[in-house]
């Protein structure tokens, strides 16, 4: 068995992609930037509440790009 450790960059990129793609859920905002977020829900692909964020339909079809663009 391999086990991966991971930088805490990582950690990160993959919390927010795992947290993104359950769109169940809502993924807290915190550590993320402001501005980039709020482009990308008033460009209709993310959706916010109180909770945090989460991808909508648009969103989801690009999801990667969207992570690329808050990890940047």
């Amino acid at each position: 068995s391999i086990i991966e450790t991971l930088t805490p960059a990582e950690k990160k990129t993959e919390r927010l992609l795992m947290g993104l793609r359950l769109r169940r859920e809502w993924y807290p905002t915190a550590d993320l930037n402001r501005h980039k977020v709020e482009k990308l829900v008033k460009k209709g692909l993310l959706e916010q509440s109180p909770q945090g964020i989460r991808p909508t339909t648009a969103g989801i079809m690009i999801l990667n790009q969207i992570i690329l663009e808050l990890m940047d």
